[in-house]
């Protein structure tokens, strides 16, 4: 379970991404990176936060690609 939050930037007029394990392997990179690509979509639009459980079997790079096009198509937040 990851949990992940975008904030305002102080310093800089971009905004910071924040990316926490909650649950399970935090030695997955894999995850966070889905975390960190959503979370950036989702802020375009809006400031909420998003808490994410996901398990796939086959890690590779287009299955990363099928998944995170299928959520953006969809736009559910």
């Amino acid at each position: 379970m990851i949990r992940a939050s975008k904030s305002d930037g102080i310093l800089l007029d971009e905004p910071s991404y924040q990316i926490d394990t909650l649950l399970g392997n935090n030695q997955d990179v894999l995850f966070s990176i889905y975390a960190r690509q959503l979370i950036e979509n989702i802020g375009e639009t809006s400031n909420k936060s998003l808490m994410l459980s996901i398990s796939v079997t086959d890690k590779s790079k287009d299955t990363f690609k099928q998944i995170l096009s299928i959520i953006f198509e969809n736009k559910i937040w």
